[in-house]
C-alpha cells in the first residue's frame, strides 16, 4: 500500500503510473481533479484525451495541458455526458481515433440546484454522475483490453454523500412531476 509522505520523495500521480500506459481518456477534464490529472499525466509523456462539455472551457484547459506536455499533444473531444446520445458518440469518436486506450478516468460530474432533465429526459444529476460513467465503457472495453495495463478509474465527490436528515429532505423535496422521468 502506498502512503503519502511530506518530503521530496513522495509519490506524485505521474510517478505511480505504470510504464506501459500511453493514453489516458479523462472525462470532465476542463477543471478540478480531471484537469489536474491531465496536467500531471501529460508531464509524463502520456497522451491525454480530454472530454469536456463546454467548448470554450475545454479549449482553455487543452491549451494549458498542451503547455506542459513534452510528448504528444493532448486531444479535446466535446460531449455533454448527461446525454446518452453524446456519450455514445464520443465513445465512437474515441474508437475511430485510437487503437488502444490504457486508462479511462471517469471524472465528469455535476450538482444541479434545481431538478433538470437531460436531453434523454433523465434527471440530469443522475444522468451525468451515475449513468454516464457506464456508457463509454462497453464500446471502449476492447480498446482498454488491447493494452497491457487497462484501468477504469472512477472519481467521486463527497458532495454526493447521503444526508438523510429531515432538513436535507425538506430542502430538496421530491419533484411533483416524477411521472415524466422514464426511469
Amino acid at each position: 500500500m502506498r502512503t503519502a509522505t511530506t518530503d521530496a520523495t513522495r509519490d506524485t500521480p505521474a510517478s505511480m503510473i505504470d510504464g506501459d500506459i500511453r493514453r489516458v481518456l479523462i472525462t470532465g477534464a476542463n477543471s478540478g481533479i480531471g484537469f489536474a490529472a491531465g496536467q500531471e499525466l501529460a508531464c509524463s509523456v502520456i497522451e491525454i484525451v480530454m472530454v469536456c462539455r463546454d467548448s470554450a472551457r475545454g479549449e482553455r484547459a487543452l491549451a494549458e495541458v498542451a503547455d506542459v506536455a513534452p510528448g504528444l499533444a493532448p486531444a479535446l473531444l466535446l460531449a455533454d455526458l448527461s446525454s446518452q446520445r453524446e456519450a455514445r458518440a464520443v465513445a465512437a469518436e474515441v474508437r475511430e481515433r485510437c487503437e488502444r486506450t490504457d486508462v479511462l478516468l471517469n471524472n465528469a460530474g455535476g450538482a444541479f440546484e434545481r431538478r433538470e432533465l437531460s436531453a434523454g429526459r433523465i434527471e440530469k444529476t443522475l444522468a451525468t454522475n451515475h449513468l454516464a460513467p457506464f456508457l463509454p465503457h462497453s464500446p471502449l472495453l476492447d480498446l482498454l483490453l488491447a493494452g497491457p495495463a487497462a484501468r477504469i478509474v472512477a472519481v467521486a465527490s463527497e458532495g454526493f454523500s447521503v444526508d438523510a436528515s429531515a432538513s436535507a429532505v425538506a430542502a430538496h423535496p421530491p419533484a411533483s412531476d416524477d411521472s415524466e422521468v422514464p426511469c
